[in-house]
């Protein structure tokens, strides 16, 4: 079993998430065997990828095994689970997203995975792959551990194996490449062992001399090629390509590759300690990164020097001092609503009747009446009300995005309807707050305008 990430992650959701559903692979042929959704919500990791602004607003890859290695549905669910633990440390089933799809149209078993780059908390990107060593030896790890404790033979790298480009595995092409690759490693293994080609520069010298391979340019650790027939150029990487290489080792290395191996209980346990460290830091990191994020609160206001006002409407400030009375009546309004609507938690398990339409006419009056009874015989509500406001509903947005994620990790027809019908709740909410925070600026408004026309 190993992990694999691709390389791609900048266009809309539609495109990585169809393919993994779709009953054509990619190549354009029928897959023998449907694709079966292992976790998650198909049209909400959509959604999430498709409001990310930024550029990078995925990753995908896959958790591959080996045709010999036959996963169980609670095997494969469980390295789901260590996934998530591993690779999400720190964050909780609410702040990220995440679709786990297996395919099984070849021989051997693939959780193909997509993750949109944003946590959801606060809207911050999100990278389960980020560039650098700590990552990679994370991955490794994380593939070392699994492996022995599933019982099967570790992932020995073969130096003598030309490696190809992440997209290009998914590409129509792929079968031609893998061809051309295929004859082409065969004669540079031949020519290795035989003593031929030493290092990179024979190998160099006997692609074109004997291959009839252009060699266009040599990198640190590639080279580019252009195969006879061809137009374009093509970079080679893998370790017989660095300038260092040393093939004698490498041969060795390559005969060593073909044989299992498994961890001894000291190599296990160093490893195993390793990826705990590993998670450790990630688990650090991820709580450092997101830990600003401010779930809605059922009672008491947060600091107001820690709040940042959205853009809105300049608002003219009289002289005249505008009244406050009102604002304890809407803190209680605003705690009050809240509490009614958020009563339908997730975590009670139960199922709270919706509202009907009158109902939500009357509640809605209700609100507005004790919210704005100044509007007829009383001064308007204040400034200090408005911000109060605008920060609550804030809040019952993120709230809408911890609900939103709560659907997509639905495991059952309940839990579904629980979560349905929280988003159900917390959009109607939000919409009477709009309301109200609207009739309150037209308020302030009539109000300046009468004092304009006194004076």
């Amino acid at each position: 079993m190993i992990v694999r990430v691709f390389s791609s992650g900048t266009g809309r959701g539609q495109g990585p998430v169809n393919y993994l559903l779709s009953s054509i692979d990619h190549t354009g042929a029928t897959r023998k065997i449907m694709p079966k959704l292992m976790e998650g919500n198909s049209n909400t990791t959509i959604e999430i990828i498709n409001s990310i602004s930024r550029d990078w607003k995925y990753v995908s890859g896959v958790i591959a095994f080996r045709d010999s290695e036959k996963p169980t549905q609670e095997q494969m669910l469980k390295v789901i689970d260590k996934f998530k633990q591993t690779f999400f440390a720190g964050l909780s089933a609410s702040q990220y997203n995440a679709l786990f799809v297996l395919h099984r149209d070849k021989d051997n078993h693939e959780i193909h995975f997509v993750v949109p780059m944003t946590e959801l908390s606060t809207g911050k990107r999100l990278n389960i792959h980020p560039v650098g060593q700590k990552n990679l030896d994370l991955y490794q790890t994380f593939s070392k551990v699994l492996n022995q404790e599933l019982g099967y033979a570790q992932i020995v790298p073969d130096p003598l194996k030309i490696a190809l480009p992440s997209h290009k595995l998914k590409s129509p092409e792929f079968k031609a490449d893998n061809r051309k690759n295929t004859v082409l490693q065969t004669h540079i293994k031949q020519a290795i062992v035989s003593g031929k080609v030493q290092n990179r520069n024979q190998l160099c010298n006997y692609l074109e001399d004997e291959l009839g391979v252009h060699v266009h340019r040599q990198g640190k650790d590639y080279i580019s090629i252009r195969l006879p027939g061809n137009q374009k150029n093509r970079r080679l990487k893998g370790p017989m390509f660095d300038e260092n290489a040393n093939y004698r080792d490498m041969l060795e290395t390559s005969r060593k590759s073909k044989v299992p191996v498994k961890l001894t209980d000291t190599e296990y346990q160093e490893q195993k300690a390793k990826l705990n460290e590993l998670i450790n830091e990630r688990a650090a990191f991820n709580t450092m990164a997101y830990s600003k994020a401010k779930p809605v609160r059922l009672g008491g206001e947060a600091r107001a020097e820690k709040y940042v006002q959205p853009a809105m409407p300049k608002i003219t400030i009289t002289k005249e001092t505008i009244p406050m009375a009102n604002n304890t009546v809407i803190k209680r309004m605003i705690r009050d609503a809240l509490m009614r609507m958020l009563l339908g938690t997730p975590t009670k398990k139960t199922v709270h009747q919706v509202p009907n339409l009158k109902q939500v006419l009357n509640r809605k009056n209700e609100v507005r009446e004790k919210a704005y009874p100044s509007t007829r015989n009383n001064p308007p509500v204040s400034n200090g009300a408005i911000y109060s406001l605008m920060r609550t509903i804030d809040q019952v947005k993120m709230s809408i995005h911890e609900a939103i994620t709560d659907l997509a990790n639905a495991r059952s027809p309940k839990e579904r309807v629980i979560a349905e019908q929280r988003l159900k709740q917390l959009q109607e909410l939000e919409n009477q707050l709009g309301m109200q925070l609207h009739e309150a600026k037209l308020s302030i408004g009539n109000h300046q305008n009468n004092l304009k026309l006194k004076h």
